[in-house]
């Protein structure tokens, strides 16, 4: 049986919500933001599930980076596009939110976020790479870590009026 989780992180603890692929909870829970912890919430209950899904935000580059280390399937989403999903349930808690995002895991509603920087999520989009062309001068800080530019707004070119020069 297939099951998916939601975490709604905080600074102090995290929610979470394991459900089936038939939208049954099948475990709820209160633990410290620490990554031993939720990974240890996982093997307690029922095992690790087949996505685990949680929002941008603070924590967000630290807790993708730790529960990947701990070989955990975490995806993480743009907070606003979960606000929008979750914002049409009738109780807007943490514990709801919790389980709207496993809810979300399940139905594979989301599109994952990719941090730059961290490595490719497992089950997710390949961390994203440029396209190779030499940046512009004081364009710097749009290389990704391999030292591509990332590929910006092409130059608009300006019609030509009867005369030959260009009209703005």
């Amino acid at each position: 049986m297939k099951q998916y989780a939601g975490l709604d992180v905080s600074l102090k603890e995290v929610s979470i919500r394991v459900v089936d692929g038939d939208s049954a909870v099948l475990a709820r829970g209160v633990v410290p933001t620490k990554s031993d912890a939720i990974s240890a919430f996982f093997v307690e209950k029922q095992g690790v599930p087949e996505r685990i899904l949680h929002e941008s935000g603070q924590l967000s580059i630290w807790l993708q980076r730790e529960l990947g280390k701990l070989g955990l399937p975490v995806i993480c989403i743009d907070a606003r596009i979960a606000h929008k999903a979750l914002s049409a349930r009738l109780n807007k808690s943490d514990r709801a939110d919790a389980e709207g995002l496993a809810q979300l895991a399940r139905i594979g509603w989301f599109t994952p976020l990719v941090h730059p920087g961290a490595p490719a999520q497992r089950g997710g989009l390949p961390a994203a790479q440029g396209s190779g062309r030499p940046c512009p001068r004081g364009a710097e800080d749009l290389r990704d870590p391999a030292g591509h530019c990332f590929p910006g707004p092409e130059p608009r070119q300006l019609p030509r009026t009867a005369g030959g020069s260009r009209r703005a």
